[in-house]
């Protein structure tokens, strides 16, 4: 019975106590319904314009365009390598020597021939142009010839007068000097035939020459003598012969001409095998040249397989060289990229070798095709490497440029809000809700007087880790609530604190 009275009593105590706190409270209620809901401490930045831009972010490894292995061309002792891994090497710079003993002979023996050769030449020259002098030469006479017997024939068979007489005695003198003539130049071609300086016709042209002239000595000889004793049958006999051996060693002489083209292909036969010579000792010094290695490029020594004493052989590597100066960054893209890459596009290139520190590179190729397995695509970036610290093999990431945009509309990246947002969303969860970064259509809210939040629907263009580009809906200069405005709504009241001190802006 008493604890149904203690329990009766402390319930209407506490009922009363309630009506006391309800009583007292109300007035303050009333009083906050008609004033409106309490301002919304918010912070506002103005809305600016700066240059913006988009980029992806790559991975890949770096290499090089220009990597030269050295090697033997032929087969030879290693004598000399003038360089080691590590080296730096120009272009031009001799880095390393076969024996070049054997090929140096071959050279020698090339050099020998064509001298030989050349010195042909000069005699097929000399016997072609002999030759042609010759020839002419025979003609003429035997054309004298010709003529001088048929006249001493008409004198035969006329009969002598004195100043015939005096005339046979006449050209018996002249034909004394064509006979010591004729008798010189057999003495001089004989001498050239044995020196080898012109051919066996001609010796033998100078031959006839010499024996007709010798010939038709006799028969002025005899005609002097006819003329003093007049013509006999036995002399007409004789000056008809002279006549028809006279015509003979015309027509032969005439044929000799005809060998004359013979020595002018001798010319020819000589000249092509001095060009032949020619290439045999260009070939024996190319082969001598390449005895010697030089570097092609300038670089760096990667690798260095043979040492002086071993045996190299054509395709054999000795030396392998890399130009730091034509490093390449190869990373690959998900094909969702590949329409905003292009040629020209700068990328900011970073290695783990170098923190803080980023290199310029410029795509220079996009590949167009994309891997069967990863379904990635590849891109050629070449990159300043003037200090070479740049190496194949480094592993790189990369950022691509892609879009620029200058004089844009920027606001911080956490003044955007999703057009759809709700009056749950809270600073530190936006972002990560449905409809927030990534989808165009946003809000923003700003305020013209410092005292309501307007809100404002815009278009959202390229957007970076903080920063996002206004397309529509702001033209800059606006004050930009960027603090505090993820639960405002439209001509919500505000109270503008600043960022920094937590102090009113007014």
């Amino acid at each position: 019975m008493v604890m149904k009275t203690r329990t009766h009593f402390a319930l209407i105590t506490l009922g009363f106590v309630a009506v006391l706190l309800a009583g007292c409270h109300k007035p303050d209620a009333e009083k906050l319904k008609s004033e409106g809901p309490a301002p919304a401490v918010v912070s506002v930045a103005p809305v600016q314009r700066a240059t913006i831009s988009n980029s992806i972010a790559v991975t890949g490894n770096l290499d090089t365009l220009s990597k030269t292995i050295l090697s033997a061309k032929t087969t030879g002792r290693v004598i000399a390598v003038n360089a080691r891994e590590g080296d730096r090497v120009s272009r031009g710079q001799v880095l390393a020597q076969l024996d070049p003993t054997e090929v140096q002979a071959n050279v020698n023996q090339s050099l020998a021939a064509l001298q030989s050769n050349e010195v042909k030449v000069t005699q097929a020259v000399t016997q072609y142009k002999q030759s042609i002098s010759n020839a002419q030469i025979a003609v003429n006479t035997a054309r004298s010839q010709v003529e001088a017997a048929q006249s001493n024939l008409k004198k035969v068979m006329s009969g002598g007068r004195p100043e015939e007489k005096q005339q046979a005695k006449d050209q018996l003198l002249q034909q004394q000097a064509n006979y010591d003539n004729a008798h010189s130049n057999y003495q001089r071609q004989l001498s050239l035939f044995k020196q080898g300086a012109i051919s066996k016709a001609d010796l033998d042209n100078a031959e006839t020459t010499f024996k007709v002239q010798s010939a038709l000595l006799d028969s002025y000889k005899q005609a002097v003598s006819i003329s003093q004793q007049g013509g006999r049958p036995e002399d007409i006999a004789s000056a008809q012969e002279t006549v028809r051996q006279a015509n003979l060693a015309l027509s032969n002489a005439v044929a000799n001409q005809g060998n004359v083209k013979v020595n002018r292909d001798a010319i020819v036969v000589a000249q092509a095998a001095v060009a032949q010579a020619r290439a045999q000792v260009a070939a024996a010094r190319q082969q001598l040249s390449d005895l010697t290695l030089r570097s092609p490029i300038n670089g760096y020594v990667t690798a260095r397989t043979l040492d002086p004493g071993q045996t190299a052989s054509p395709g054999t590597a000795i030396l392998t060289i890399v130009d730091l100066r034509s490093v390449y960054y190869q990373p690959t893209f998900a094909e969702s990229d590949f329409r905003h890459i292009r040629p020209g596009q700068t990328v900011a290139v970073t290695v783990d070798a170098y923190p803080g520190r980023s290199f310029v590179g410029r795509v220079n190729t996009v590949f167009p095709t994309a891997s069967q397995t990863a379904r990635q695509f590849s891109v050629r970036v070449l990159v300043d490497n003037p200090n070479d610290d740049l190496r194949p093999g480094m592993f790189a990431r990369g950022s691509i440029t892609t879009q620029v945009h200058r004089d844009a509309v920027v606001v911080p990246l956490t003044a955007l809000v999703p057009r759809d947002q709700t009056t749950t969303a809270t600073e530190t969860s936006y972002g990560t809700a449905t409809g927030g970064v990534g989808v165009a259509s946003q809000k923003v809210f700003i305020t013209t007087d410092g005292k309501k939040a307007i809100s404002r629907n815009v278009e959202v263009g390229i957007q970076t880790a903080d920063t996002a580009e206004i397309t529509s809906g702001l033209s800059g200069g606006e004050k930009l609530i960027v603090k505090g405005h993820t639960t405002l709504s439209d001509n919500a009241p505000i109270k503008i604190v600043n960022a920094k001190t937590g102090e009113s802006a007014e």
